[in-house]
């Protein structure tokens, strides 16, 4: 959705449906912060994959194309393996916030 709405010049669609989405979780994340970072972050990845990839489509004119998206892809490794340095192991069970 984040690179159809880039490439059909209707980049105000991203911010409705994040708001949205917010909206709908809005009360079940008082207590569970985590989780409201967790949704952050990988919802900032995903529009950023969006828009490079509308951007690719659009024939974005890049001398050399490939560094964003390798960014974000060594961006998405690194953040990885800090999570994993971070828990070491640990089992993480998600709250139930139902």
């Amino acid at each position: 959705m984040y690179t159809a709405s880039w490439v059909l010049g209707r980049p105000e669609f991203i911010a409705v449906w994040l708001a949205m989405k917010i909206a709908g979780n809005w009360g079940r994340w008082d207590n569970h912060r985590q989780l409201y970072h967790v949704f952050l972050v990988g919802n900032g990845l995903c529009i950023l994959y969006g828009v490079v990839g509308g951007l690719f489509i659009e024939g974005a004119h890049w001398q050399q194309k490939w560094v964003p998206v390798v960014g974000l892809v060594v961006g998405t490794l690194l953040l990885w393996v800090g999570v994993r340095y971070e828990l070491r192991g640990e089992v993480v069970n998600p709250p139930d916030i139902a």
